[in-house]
């Protein structure tokens, strides 16, 4: 009998070996999930508003221009690098109807360039860029990058329209990868 239990152990011994070996039996498909975040395109502007004073039209003799140096901190508020576009905008009176288009204006006034100004913005790697009123490439900033913009307005010539008011216009930074 001894002799039989024996036997029977190690044929159950050898069936739980043979059966190990064996491919397990399972469903016909497996799924893993996952997960992924999107980069966003990001740009912070620490100061909103600037104001450049009281300025002289531009005449055929002197050109009226004005920079406010350093005159906002802007940072990539992302991980990913950018693109940042720039743009201007036409400026506007707050109190009456007088416009001035962004354009590139004339070092020397004529009645061509009445009502016409011109808008740069600068950084600590861009020296001077002109804007105008579509998108354009200005510089490409790395991940949590940060630097200082310098704004330039370059005045319109006398006989523009607008004398004596306050006119209000933006200059325009867009994140894009």
């Amino acid at each position: 009998m001894k002799h039989l239990s024996a036997a029977g152990a190690l044929t159950a011994a050898a069936a739980c070996f043979v059966l190990s070996a064996l491919p397990a039996f399972g469903s016909d498909s497996g799924t893993i999930s996952a997960t992924v975040a999107a980069a966003t395109p990001c740009i912070t502007i620490d100061t909103t508003s600037v104001d450049f004073g009281t300025l002289g039209f531009s005449t055929s003799s002197f050109f009226s221009a004005k920079v406010l140096s350093h005159a906002s901190a802007y940072r990539n508020c992302g991980a990913t690098q950018e693109a940042i576009l720039a743009r201007g905008t036409d400026a506007q009176s707050g109190t009456s109807a007088a416009t001035w288009s962004l354009t590139q204006p004339s070092w020397i006034c004529n009645i061509a360039t009445a009502n016409g100004y011109g808008l740069e913005l600068g950084s600590d790697l861009t020296f001077r860029f002109a804007l105008s009123k579509q998108n354009a490439s200005f510089e490409t900033l790395g991940g949590n990058a940060s630097g200082y913009l310098n704004l330039r307005i370059d005045m319109p010539c006398t006989g523009s329209a607008g004398a004596g008011e306050k006119m209000n216009f933006q200059y325009i930074l867009t994140a894009i990868f």
